[in-house]
This record gives C-alpha cells, sequence and structure tokens, in this order.
C-alpha cells in the first residue's frame, strides 16, 4: 500500500531541489551548447573587431595610400593594348627630346598603380600607362602569348594607335615591368633616350620550393605558385578566376596598398600570371636585358627584400645605380619626384 503522505514528501522535495537549482540532466546538454555556441560567436566578433581596427590603422598610416589618387585619365584599348592615356607635346620640346612617356607596371598590378601621380609629365609630353597582355583592360582569355616579344609588340602597336608610335620618348618599368622595358629599348635603341627602372626583381638564383627565405618576399599567389602541388595551383587559380573575390581578400592581407589598386590587381588571365612569373621573375636573363645602348637609370631602395643589391650591381654595369634610403618595393609610388627630376635635368 502507498504512503501518500511519503510520496508527496518526494515530489515536494524534487520541486524544491529543482527550484533551489539542481538542473535536470536531460535539459543541461542543450544548455552547455547554447553557452559554447554563443562564447565562440564573442571571440570571433572580438577577433574580427580587432582585426578590422589594426587593419584600418596600418592602412591610415600607409605613405602609399597617403600619396595616391586615382588616374584622371580614361582607360581606353588602342591598337589591342588596353591603357591609361592623355597628356600633350608641348611646343617647346626640342627634336631631341622624349615627346612621349610610357610607364610598365609590374606582376599582380595595372596601369592603375600608378595612379595620378605622373599626370604632371602630361604637361609637356604624352603620358601612356598601358596594361600588359593578359593585365587589367588588355584582358583576353583568348590570348595565349604573353612573352616578352608579345609584350613589346603590343606596346609599339598600341603607341602607333594613338600616334606616337614615331617620336622619341622614355619608357619606365617597375617591378617585373622593367624587364618589358629594358626588351622594348633594345628593339628601339634608336628612339628611346633613357630607360628608368624602379625595383626591378634581380636576385640570386631561387633554390628549390623548400627555401622560404627567397619567396617570403613575394605576394599571396606567388608564394602559392612556387609549391608546385595541385592545391598551390588551385588556389592561385582560384583568385584568379574569380577577380572580385580575390581582390577583397587582396585588399585585406595588403593594408599599406589602395584598395582599388589591390582589386585591380588580381584582374588577369592564369596565363598571363604564369608566364609573367616564370619568364620576368624566375627565369630572367638579366645580363642580356642590360645590354642596351639606351641610358638606364635603376632606382632601388634600402629595405626593398625583392631586389638583390649585389646581384643588381653585377649585371647592371652600365647602368646609373640609385639607392634610396629608407624606400621598400614600392618606390615608383612612394617617390614619383625621381622620374621628374630625371626628365627636368
Amino acid at each position: 500500500m502507498i504512503d501518500r503522505n511519503a510520496a508527496g514528501s518526494v515530489v515536494c522535495g524534487a520541486r524544491l531541489r529543482a527550484a533551489g537549482g539542481d538542473v535536470d540532466p536531460d535539459h543541461a546538454a542543450p544548455f552547455h551548447l547554447v553557452t559554447i555556441l554563443l562564447t565562440l560567436v564573442a571571440v570571433v566578433l572580438a577577433i574580427a573587431i580587432v582585426g578590422l581596427i589594426s587593419w584600418e590603422v596600418r592602412h591610415r598610416r600607409s605613405d602609399l595610400v597617403a600619396s595616391w589618387n586615382p588616374s584622371t585619365y580614361p582607360g581606353r584599348v588602342s591598337g589591342g593594348l588596353g591603357m591609361l592615356e592623355g597628356g600633350s607635346v608641348s611646343d617647346r620640346l626640342g627634336p631631341d627630346e622624349p615627346a612621349a612617356v610610357v610607364l610598365v607596371h609590374g606582376l599582380g598590378a595595372t596601369a592603375d598603380y600608378f595612379g595620378d601621380l605622373y599626370e604632371g609629365i602630361g604637361r609637356t609630353r604624352r603620358l601612356v600607362l598601358p596594361d600588359l597582355l593578359g593585365f587589367g583592360r588588355s584582358l583576353d582569355e583568348q590570348r595565349h602569348d604573353f612573352s616578352l616579344d608579345a609584350q613589346v609588340g603590343a606596346i609599339e602597336r598600341g603607341l602607333d594607335a594613338i600616334g606616337a608610335g614615331g617620336g622619341r620618348l622614355v619608357i619606365a618599368g617597375h617591378s617585373t615591368g622593367a624587364a618589358v622595358a629594358l626588351a622594348f629599348a633594345a628593339r628601339h635603341a634608336t628612339r628611346v633616350t633613357e630607360v628608368v627602372l624602379w625595383s626591378p626583381p634581380v636576385r640570386s638564383p631561387v633554390g628549390d620550393a623548400d627555401d622560404a627565405d627567397r619567396w617570403r618576399p613575394f605576394g599571396l599567389t606567388t608564394r602559392l605558385h612556387q609549391f608546385g602541388t595541385d592545391w598551390s595551383y588551385r588556389a592561385s587559380q582560384w583568385m584568379v578566376r574569380h577577380p572580385t573575390s580575390a581582390g577583397l581578400l587582396t585588399a585585406w592581407v595588403a593594408p599599406r596598398i589602395p584598395v582599388p589598386v589591390s582589386r585591380r590587381s588580381v584582374v588577369q588571365s592564369w596565363s598571363a600570371y604564369e608566364t609573367v612569373i616564370d619568364d620576368f621573375l624566375l627565369d630572367v636573363d638579366w645580363v642580356s636585358l642590360f645590354d642596351v645602348d639606351v641610358p638606364v637609370t635603376v632606382f632601388h631602395g634600402t629595405v626593398d627584400d625583392l631586389v638583390d643589391r649585389t646581384a643588381l650591381t653585377a649585371v647592371a654595369r652600365r647602368a646609373r645605380l640609385v639607392e634610396v634610403d629608407g624606400a621598400d618595393h614600392h618606390l615608383a609610388v612612394t617617390r614619383p619626384d625621381l622620374l621628374f627630376d630625371l626628365l627636368e635635368r
């Protein structure tokens, strides 16, 4: 026979224990799971906020961001070559003075890299900023030849198309664009009055894929490319084939670079990118390229990890080497005065 009083005491005791804070085991697991998820969300949000603040601080302190503004020149395609182009030739220029200045960008960039920094040249000369074949406005997925000869030929046709193909000119190249500038000068030694190079990536021979120290100064896509594995190629190709997402990622990992430059830097074909890495960066005969019958001036910074100063001195024996104290690989953007002073001398 059940003692109703005893049963009532048990029930009341259970209710009292529940009211006193004991948790039913059946409800404990979901409660703890929600707590863990909320904690994880809070941690992720905190990390994201700290990351955004850090990015913003580094971005605002960047000398590149401070000096850069977008070009005011309209983009166009002439002779099959995309470019930014403007300016006019002054009547005060002598017959032996260059009537045009051509600025060639490097790997992972477009003509937009130079912004409006050199548009003052357009007051007295034509200023032409081409997008190399396979990059930016010159992007053509049907093209497969992005060699030095092809790039030089494209610049020739582009200059002819805008009526600047016959006059004397100065050609300047930044980073891997230095190889294109030198190759163009070798073919047009009677027209080119001077070659100006910023930060040509002359380096001692690159070791194997495990030589991390040699690859550390290069950009994200280049470092992925050098591993030579299936996953690294897939990652590199994803960045090239999804420029919107890759541009945002590039801007995030490079807060020192102006955001429009970062977002434009991935507008390129995979074949063009691969050719430039292999032929303009890793397997370049700099000795032959520097052997031109045209005056060459090379500006390189003292804190530029992409330029091996010993190797540069060895291959550019006939060039005028100018070491710029405190400058890094983006010398062409942070010190535009160097080219202006050279043109005015």
